[in-house]
């Protein structure tokens, strides 16, 4: 077992990143009026961009700053940064070519003067999105080459933490990648107390331990037909029993998810701890902050609660499987991981990879017991 704490390592080092297209003019700052980022994927990903978005809000202060995301419930994240920042969101599990027209439309028409790609898509499609919706000029990691003079690569170290990476951005900028700073998510007062009546009322001098009992999933095709899989999971019943553990010892639970969660529980005969705070699929994104504000302890696998988690600068205890905590774990001081020692850890790296998909049993997450968990959880808590 390994148990470690997951921080920026201090090896880890903005490497001195260089515009990669020589001949391309350098972005004047004072001329950018319009800025978009793309983060087109779960709100991990999205909370992994804030640094960013800090940064640039710091630099260019009178610039109207939107942000392209993929889930309409990353609006909320996004409205509590205060920044005023507008919000595009697409579904591609949900909506159609023309939706996809109709949101291009909306972008040609702000005209914006820089877009700045974070999503890290293999296949640049926000780059290609940007690039149909007329922004001026486009930085994005690497260099695809296809799109001329508009387009400002710089070096894309493959190896780094998601957050380094994303912060290298700001060096086709001229603008400095360190220190990284979480902002401060503004939580609205009349919402933390309408949580606190709704389901803290009665917790008074207990100690708040929240389980996200979900994480991201992906689907990928085999043959024809389209398949989803859960390789992030450590379990309903591992939670189901590590939830009862911890009550036992005298702390609150609350329980975090979203409507996946809240289906695929429905049709289980799974029984959480009695006096349990069962929040699955009934809370807003801002709720959901909330009452993560109220724990001194969140526990989960690798899922976007726990990055939200870490910026609000909470204590984290996260179980890891096929994943890299040290790539794409919660970046706070505050989060411990649980993750078994294995040659073929990890197989999924940015994206599920063939060992992933074909590996069924997860032995990485299925050695993790209950007990160890609960233990770490107790000594945290201490």
């Amino acid at each position: 077992m390994r148990i470690h704490f997951t921080a920026l390592r201090t090896e880890l080092r903005i490497m001195c990143v260089s515009t990669l297209q020589k001949d391309l003019p350098s972005i004047d700052r004072t001329r950018v009026k319009k800025i978009l980022v793309g983060c087109h994927h779960g709100i991990g990903d999205v909370v992994m961009i804030l640094p960013v978005l800090e940064r640039l809000h710091h630099y260019f202060i009178n610039a109207q700053m939107d942000v392209f995301i993929g889930n309409p419930a990353e609006k909320e994240l996004i409205r509590l940064l205060g920044y005023g920042c507008r919000c595009y969101s697409f579904n591609v599990k949900e909506e159609s070519g023309f939706a996809l027209l109709s949101l291009i439309k909306k972008m040609r028409r702000e005209r914006y003067d820089l877009a700045i790609d974070l999503g890290w898509s293999p296949r640049r499609y926000d780059v290609w999105l940007f690039h149909l919706a007329g922004c001026k000029k486009i930085i994005s990691g690497g260099n695809t080459g296809r799109f001329g003079k508009r387009y400002i690569g710089f070096e894309d170290k493959r190896n780094e933490h998601r957050v380094v990476r994303n912060m290298q951005c700001l060096t086709a900028l001229g603008i400095p990648a360190q220190p990284i700073r979480f902002p401060v998510l503004n939580i609205p007062e009349q919402v933390s107390a309408c949580m606190k009546r709704k389901f803290l009322s009665s917790c008074a001098g207990k100690q708040m331990v929240g389980i996200c009992v979900g994480t991201g999933d992906f689907f990928y095709r085999k043959g024809l037909k389209k398949h989803r899989y859960d390789a992030k999971q450590w379990g309903y019943e591992k939670f189901c029993g590590l939830a009862g553990e911890l009550a036992r010892s005298g702390a609150q639970i609350i329980l975090f998810g979203g409507e996946k969660e809240k289906r695929e529980l429905d049709g289980r005969s799974i029984t959480f701890a009695a006096d349990a705070i069962n929040t699955i699929g009934t809370t807003s994104m801002t709720e959901t902050m909330a009452l993560l504000n109220a724990c001194d302890l969140v526990i989960g696998g690798d899922t976007g609660l726990l990055h939200c988690a870490a910026a609000l600068n909470k204590k984290i205890l996260a179980v890891f499987g096929p994943t890299d905590p040290n790539i794409i774990g919660p970046v706070t001081p505050l989060c411990r991981v649980i993750q078994k020692q294995r040659d073929c850890i990890p197989c999924y790296r940015l994206s599920a990879t063939r060992e992933t998909i074909e590996c069924r049993r997860r032995l990485c997450l299925e050695e993790i017991s209950v007990r160890e968990v609960a233990e770490e959880a107790k000594r945290m808590l201490e």
